[in-house]
């Protein structure tokens, strides 16, 4: 995280009655970080008088004193000179160059110049703005944020907790683990600026790859940026696993200096470490008040690590967006999580991490083949398909083909297993549509057996959050007594004992799935869990309408038929349409959609299994890796855990299929009662046990 300073300061040893939330903790916009991603947004806000009158603070752990700013970072990016000026960084422009040598190959990058900006100028710039602003400084370190309510909870890791109306997030991103067809690499470099002897630099050509040096098990190249005949940025960069040490280093730019540019004295160092990552960033937020920027957005592009000119026009669409009232992110460019770019990045950085040494082989070809500017647009992003035949071609054909049928293979397969519920619905519909639902239903059985009663059978320890297993008499005693609170409840009005049961319901299903979206339940949770349920229930109403008389409830009007379904069904049909159109909007929320797939597809399904299909194929495997989680535990773990209680809800199913009134009104009236009653303390255990691991980001 790069640093920065502003006029005011507060700092750990603030006395701790003055560290609870606030007004003097709140702010109209919370910055946390104030590296390169957040210096240009500032600036891009304060340019466009979004900022005038507001209380502005940033947190970062770095602190410097007024007049000092850090200088061992440059940001580089090549840019014509329309997106130069669109950009609006020129004034901080320190450098550029024309034509640019790959490994002693040299050529010009017309329309293109490639720019350079110092890190003291970039933070000089925001600083000074930040000052006329009287911007807080927080000198302390985000330990996580608490989404459950707005305005959201910053906690610091000394206790200290602010609020803001607005935040924007660019802390350092902790990627997910890497599936098997991602790799994470490590783009690690170590300079020096030099004054030379003499003067053996063209000012014009900038050197950014020579593999004329010892690879090491990695891909190493030197990159030269001289800054006039006998001034230079030399530095030697590496893409690996490994990240570089100044031991290793250090040689080996001495002897390429001696080598190439004679005797030169050292004036400067510049060391750093870029991600360059096909991996899962973290979830996006999903309030539209709190905001990621920078490497936490996926500024930057994996295969190469450049990420300043992405930010300064990510920033300027922020901008754009929020002065004409949009959401922040409102079409926000989300290139590098899909498309062709993305499979690229993916392609190389496997065989880079693979065969390493093929690094100077692919970039050597790349450029020596193809011009460089077409090669610069390439990895800009902005070339066309029939363009990128002749790069994709000049490329080693053998590990690129082997990357991309790996890729294409592990794909298919997580795609199967994130999609397993939307897999398991179309399988069901064919089944029941060639009439073997028998074969569908025992399918169903199969997964109440190994997940769906397993899942709900770990309430004796979600209260101790799996340290200890409360399977006592006590324990039991008040599971069986909320169970039997809930058949008084039928006895004495069924009408209000049904409508609590659906409520409930809705209220643990919206929870679980927006767990899922990792945020906490509240009004929008429950309104899609009662969506969901109210969906499932009048596409059957047909078979709802056969027993609510046993309930004291009127049966309720299915409309008239119109091609083929009634106009409830065409009213769930509409709604399910508005859904889907919601989460194409709106990618935060896009893990919905297969559910809305799910209730579609249980239309064609008697009510029991469309229900169940949801129930045991999506909502049990999501609740059981929310356990998984929460608890700490593995699969074998929270089997064995589960198991007392799995056999009691066995027994108790049992026992009620042989006393139930076979009569099938009665049944499913009875089926629902006996429904009802054991969910309802698993309801009850469950959210607990969400409210004790309220979503947080850290």
């Amino acid at each position: 995280m790069n640093k920065n300073r502003v006029s005011i300061a507060i700092h750990k040893d603030t006395p701790f009655m003055e560290r609870q939330i606030n007004s003097q903790n709140h702010f109209d916009f919370l910055f946390l970080g104030m590296g390169a991603a957040n210096s240009i947004l500032l600036v891009k806000l304060f340019e466009a008088g979004m900022l005038n009158g507001k209380k502005i603070g940033y947190i970062d752990p770095n602190s410097y004193e007024k007049g000092t700013y850090n200088t061992d970072k440059t940001f580089c990016f090549w840019a014509t000179e329309s997106e130069l000026n669109h950009m609006g960084v020129a004034r901080l422009v320190s450098a550029s160059w024309e034509n640019v040598n790959i490994n002693g190959s040299l050529s010009d990058i017309k329309p293109y110049q490639y720019y350079h900006i110092r890190s003291e100028d970039l933070f000089k710039f925001s600083s000074e703005i930040s000052e006329r602003l009287g911007v807080v400084q927080i000198c302390n370190r985000v330990s996580d944020i608490e989404l459950n309510e707005y305005p959201y909870k910053i906690n610091c890791e000394d206790g200290d907790v602010y609020t803001a109306s607005e935040t924007f997030d660019s802390r350092t991103p902790k990627f997910e683990n890497c599936e098997t067809h991602q790799a994470h690499l490590n783009q690690s470099f170590y300079g020096w600026v030099v004054e030379l002897e003499h003067d053996n630099l063209d000012p014009e050509t900038f050197t950014m790859m020579d593999f004329n040096v010892p690879q090491l098990e990695s891909t190493q190249f030197m990159y030269v940026l001289p800054f006039g005949r006998n001034k230079a940025l030399v530095e030697l960069t590496r893409f690996g696993e490994r990240v570089i040490t100044k031991e290793e280093a250090d040689p080996i730019l001495f002897e390429y200096i001696k080598q190439n540019f004679g005797s030169a004295k050292k004036v400067n160092e510049e060391y750093g470490v870029i991600p360059m990552s096909s991996a899962a960033l973290p979830k996006p937020y999903l309030s539209r008040h709190i905001v990621s920027t920078g490497g936490r957005a996926g500024r930057i592009k994996p295969s190469t690590g450049y990420a300043f000119k992405s930010m300064v026009l990510d920033s300027i669409k922020l901008v754009e967006n929020a002065k004409k009232g949009h959401d922040w992110r409102f079409h926000r460019d989300d290139s590098r999580d899909s498309g062709r770019f993305a499979f690229y990045d993916r392609l190389l950085l496997k065989v880079l991490q693979k065969e390493p040494a093929l690094g100077s082989e692919i970039f050597g070809r790349l450029f020596n083949t193809i011009k460089a500017n077409k090669v610069l647009k390439f990895l800009e992003e902005k070339s066309t398909v029939f363009g990128e035949i002749p790069i994709l071609m000049s490329l080693p054909k053998r590990p690129f083909i082997s990357a991309a049928i790996k890729d294409i293979r592990s794909r298919i397969l997580l795609r199967f297993k994130n999609r397993f519920s939307l897999w398991l619905a179309l399988v069901l519909s064919v089944l029941f549509f060639m009439d073997f639902g028998i074969i569908g239903s025992s399918l169903l059985g199969l997964g109440l057996i190994i997940v769906g009663i397993p899942h709900g059978a770990m309430d004796h320890i979600l209260e101790s959050r799996g340290e200890k297993t409360n399977f006592t008499a006590s324990f039991i005693l008040k599971y069986l007594g909320l169970m039997g609170l809930m058949y008084v409840i039928w006895q004495i009005n069924a009408p209000v004992a049904l409508i609590l049961f659906l409520g409930y319901s809705a209220w643990h299903f919206g929870e679980s799935d927006f767990r899922e979206l990792n945020i906490e339940g509240n009004w929008k949770s429950f309104s899609w869990g009662l969506w969901l349920l109210v969906s499932i229930l009048t596409l059957h109403l047909t078979e709802l309408n056969e027993f609510l008389p046993y309930f004291d409830l009127a049966k309720l009007p299915e409309g008239k038929p119109f091609l083929g379904f009634t106009t409830v069904k065409w009213a769930v049909f509409f709604s399910a349409f508005l859904m889907v159109f919601f989460t194409c909007i709106y990618q935060s929320y896009s893990k919905l959609r297969d559910v809305v797939y799910i209730v579609i597809l249980g239309t064609f399904m008697p009510l029991l299994v469309a229900f169940g299909l949801y129930f045991i194929g999506h909502h049990s495997i999501n609740g059981w890796s929310h356990l998984k989680k929460g608890l700490n535990m593995t699969n074998n773990q929270l089997w064995r855990k589960a198991w007392p209680f799995s056999l009691g809800a066995f027994f108790i199913l049992s026992l009620f299929l042989g006393v139930v009134d076979w009569n099938k009104t009665a049944y499913w009236a009875q089926f629902f009662i006996f429904l009802s009653c054991i969910s309802f303390p698993h309801v009850w255990e469950m959210r607990k046990f969400y409210m004790k691991s309220k979503p947080v980001v850290s």
